[in-house]
């Protein structure tokens, strides 16, 4: 059957799945639209939706999926914070081990150049290889390498 005899409706639905299809990335919007297309081909089974009724549903269904999908991001990324924070609140503190720490820093800090120093801070501190193979201009795997290297590097001083 030849995309001229489909109707409307099917034309609408081919769109969407087309669209699915060259989706290249997992997030809110791409389940979103899976929600979407399942919800706009329940409409067109029940009766004989032209394409705009498909579309319809579609884009507003995608929409409300879009919205709650990003707020249960929100509330698990909030929930898993607290979580984390509450189980690093109860950690007792040894001031001996703190201390040790701190001497241990500044050893790799003045062992280490500036430069070496300060990344390894930054990745310490939850800064991805990817924000700092943008910030550099080189490819993330370098990034990845070069810290491994200065962690060698680091672990041998404190050896």
């Amino acid at each position: 059957m030849s995309d001229a005899t489909l109707s409307s409706g099917w034309l609408a639905v081919q769109r969407h799945q087309q669209f699915l299809e060259n989706t290249v990335h997992i997030t809110a919007a791409a389940h979103a639209a899976e929600d979407a297309l399942t919800s706009a081909l329940d409409a067109f089974d029940a009766g004989n939706a032209t394409g705009e009724d498909v579309d319809h549903r579609f884009h507003s269904r995608r929409l409300n999926r879009v919205r709650r999908n990003r707020r249960r991001e929100r509330l698990l990324d909030d929930h898993v914070e607290l979580t984390v924070r509450a189980e690093q609140d109860d950690r007792v503190r040894d001031a001996v081990v703190e201390a040790e720490n701190h001497e241990l820093l500044v050893l790799v800090g003045k062992k280490l150049d500036a430069r070496q120093f300060g990344l390894l801070m930054r990745v310490s501190k939850g800064v991805t290889y990817a924000e700092l193979s943008v910030e550099r201009g080189v490819a993330e795997k370098t990034i990845r390498a070069y810290v491994c290297r200065i962690r060698d590097k680091a672990a041998s001083f404190a050896a």
